[in-house]
C-alpha cells in the first residue's frame, strides 16, 4: 500500500474513531486512549478487527519484489495468512519447528506429610538359634568285681519213654489215634473194610469202601467208581471253592463249575480243546457242530466261509415257501413269488421300496420328513449360546473349530438323512444337492456381549481338507468378508459368509476361525448375532 493510500485510510478512520498521535505512535480507538509506547500503531476495538489485503494464490505470486515481512490473506488453496520471509511466501498456519527446551523451573515447596499408613502385618518368627554345646560327660565309675560261679544243681529224674509205633497189626488194618489227649496210636480195622485192603496189587479196588471226612463221604465201588452223592469235589483249595464237580439233584446230573470259565478237552494229556466257556459265551472248537446228525438238521460250519446253513430253508408257514439266508442276501419264498431283502439296515425314517421285480431297497417316500416337499428347505439354523475363544494370528496357521449347539433351530428340518452335531454338517444318502450357506459372526469382549474392535475370520471347510492347521497352498471352500468401518465400535469385529455349493452324499462341512488380532484373542457373541444357516435349495 502506498503512503498516499495509507494516509487516506487513516484520515478516514479518524473521522469515525478518535485518533491520537504521540511522538512516534498513533492510536485508533473509540475510547480516546493513547497509544502504547512500544507500538507505532495501536488499534483498539471490542467488536471489529483489521482487514489485510485478500487475494488468491495467483495474485499473491504476481506481487513484484515483495518486501520482507509483507502480509496478505490467501483465499484459495490452503487458505490463511502468508508473509514474505525475504526468500519465499510462508503460511502462518503451518506449524513451526519446536523451540528449544526451557530451563527447569524452581522446585516447589515441600507438601505436608501424608497420613500414617496402616501397621504392616507381623513378620514371620525368626529361626531358632543353634543349640548350646553339650556339657562334658561325668567321670565313669569303676567296674564292679565279677561274682563267683554258682554250684551245678543235681541232675533231674529221667522222664517216661515216649509212645512208639505199636507192633503187630494184621492185613488191612490202619494206624489211628487212641484218643485226643496224647500221641498214642494203635492198629485198627476200618469199619466198612472188613479188614481187606483198599487196593489190590494191580491198583484195582478190592471191594466197596466208604471214607468219611468231616461229615462228607466218598464211596469207592468195587468196580473202581467214585460216588460223590450231593457233596462237591473241590478242584482247588478250600479258600477258592468256586471250582468243583458235584451231583445236581435238580437235574439228576453232574454240575461242573469254574469261577471265570472252563473247558473240556480230548487227546493225549487233554491237549486238544473241544469246548470252552466263559462269561463271554461258549466256544465249540472243531470243524462243525452238527445237530440232528443228518442233512435235514442245522449245520454250523467252522471253516473259513463261517456260515450257518439251514438245509431246505427256514420253513415259516409249513410249506416250501420259506426264508432263505445266503451270503448274497435274504430271500423270501421261491419261484415267481420270490423277493430279496436289503443287506444293510438303512437309515432313520427310510422305508422298504420294491421295484416290482423282486428287488427291494431302503429309501424315502416323496413327502416324507426325509425329503423336502418344497424348496428351499432350512436344514440348519443355529447360533452361539456359550462364548468361545478364537485363537489369534500369533498362533501361526492354527484355526479354531467353531462349536455351535448340537440341537437345531425350531424352524429347521434335516432331510435326506442329513445330520448336524454342532460342529459338522454331513450330507446323508438322500441329501445330495445345491446348498446355500450363510453365516454372520461378531467378535465381542470376553465374558460379555459388549462392543469390541477385533473380530475373527471364518472359513468354510469341506471334508476337513483345510483342517485346523492347514499347509501352504491349502485353501478353504469359502471364507468371510469383514466390516472395515472407520468407527472403532465396528472395526473388523463383524464378518459375513455367503456361498452356494453342490454337496454329494457323504460330504461334510465345518467352520474354522482365527482372530484378526496379531496377539489378541477374539470371542464369539452369544446374543444371536453370531449365527449360521444351511439351506437346501434344490
Amino acid at each position: 500500500m502506498s503512503c498516499t493510500r495509507l494516509l487516506f485510510a487513516l484520515l478516514t478512520l479518524s473521522s469515525l474513531y478518535s485518533a491520537k498521535a504521540q511522538t512516534g505512535s498513533l492510536s485508533i480507538n473509540t475510547d480516546g486512549s493513547t497509544a502504547d509506547g512500544s507500538a507505532l500503531l495501536d488499534v483498539k476495538s471490542t467488536n471489529q478487527g483489521i482487514l489485510v489485503p485478500r487475494m488468491n494464490a495467483q495474485q499473491r505470486g504476481l506481487i513484484s519484489s515483495p518486501a520482507t515481512g509483507l502480509l496478505v490473506y490467501q483465499t484459495d488453496g490452503t487458505a490463511g495468512f502468508y508473509f514474505y520471509n525475504g526468500t519465499a511466501w510462508t503460511s502462518l498456519s503451518a506449524s513451526g519447528t519446536t523451540g528449544p527446551k526451557g530451563d527447569k523451573g524452581d522446585t516447589g515447596a515441600t507438601g505436608l506429610p501424608g497420613a500414617t499408613g496402616p501397621e504392616g502385618a507381623t513378620g514371620p518368627i525368626g529361626l531358632t538359634g543353634p543349640a548350646g554345646s553339650t556339657g562334658a560327660p561325668g567321670i565313669q565309675g569303676n567296674k564292679g568285681d565279677t561274682g563267683l560261679t554258682g554250684a551245678t544243681g543235681p541232675e533231674g529224674a529221667t522222664g517216661p519213654a515216649g509212645q512208639g509205633v505199636p507192633t503187630g497189626g494184621t492185613t488191612g488194618q490202619v494206624l489211628s489215634k487212641i484218643d485226643g489227649a496224647n500221641y498214642n496210636t494203635q492198629w485198627t480195622t476200618p469199619s466198612a473194610g472188613g479188614g481187606a485192603s483198599l487196593y489190590t496189587t494191580d491198583g484195582t479196588l478190592t471191594g466197596n469202601r466208604t471214607i468219611t471226612l468231616g461229615g462228607n463221604t466218598l464211596d469207592f465201588a468195587g468196580t473202581g467208581s467214585l460216588g460223590l452223592n450231593d457233596n462237591a469235589l473241590r478242584l482247588r483249595a478250600a479258600s477258592n471253592g468256586n471250582h468243583f464237580l458235584k451231583y445236581d439233584a435238580s437235574t439228576d446230573g453232574p454240575h461242573l463249575s469254574g469261577l471265570t470259565g472252563g473247558k473240556l478237552s480230548y487227546g493225549a494229556g487233554g491237549t486238544n480243546t473241544a469246548l470252552s466257556w466263559s462269561n463271554s459265551g461258549v466256544d465249540i472248537i472243531g470243524s462243525r457242530v452238527l445237530i440232528d446228525g443228518s442233512s435235514n438238521g442245522v449245520f454250523l460250519n467252522g471253516s473259513s466261509s463261517s456260515r450257518v446253513y439251514v438245509s431246505n430253508g427256514v420253513d415259516i408257514n409249513g410249506s416250501s415257501n420259506g426264508v432263505y439266508l445266503s451270503g448274497s442276501g435274504v430271500f423270501v419264498n421261491s419261484g415267481s413269488n420270490r423277493f430279496s431283502l436289503p443287506t444293510s439296515r438303512g437309515t432313520n425314517g427310510q422305508v422298504l421300496i420294491t421295484n416290482g421285480s423282486g428287488s427291494t431297497s431302503w429309501g424315502f417316500l416323496a413327502g416324507s420328513p426325509s425329503i423336502p416337499t418344497a424348496y428351499p428347505n432350512v436344514e440348519v439354523s443355529t447360533a452361539f449360546t456359550s462364548q468361545q475363544a478364537i485363537s489369534s494370528l500369533s498362533t501361526g496357521s492354527t484355526f479354531t473349530t467353531l462349536n455351535f449347539p448340537s440341537s437345531n433351530g425350531a424352524n429347521a428340518v434335516l432331510t435326506g438323512s442329513n445330520t448336524w452335531n454342532g460342529t459338522t454338517f454331513t450330507v446323508g444318502s438322500e441329501g445330495a444337492g445345491w446348498y446355500q450357506i450363510t453365516g454372520n459372526f461378531v467378535g465381542v469382549s470376553s465374558g460379555s456381549n459388549g462392543a469390541f474392535n477385533i473380530g475373527y475370520q471364518v472359513v468354510l471347510d469341506k471334508n476337513s481338507r483345510f483342517g485346523t492347521s492347514p499347509n501352504a497352498g491349502t485353501y478353504p471352500l469359502a471364507f468371510t468378508t469383514y466390516d472395515s468401518s472407520s468407527s472403532s465400535l465396528f472395526l473388523k469385529n463383524h464378518s459375513l459368509l455367503q456361498t452356494v455349493v453342490y454337496l454329494s452324499a457323504g460330504d461334510n462341512l465345518s467352520f474354522r476361525a482365527q482372530s484378526f488380532g496379531d496377539s489378541t484373542i477374539a470371542y464369539t457373541s452369544t446374543d444371536g448375532s453370531s449365527n449360521v444357516q444351511i439351506v437346501r435349495i434344490r
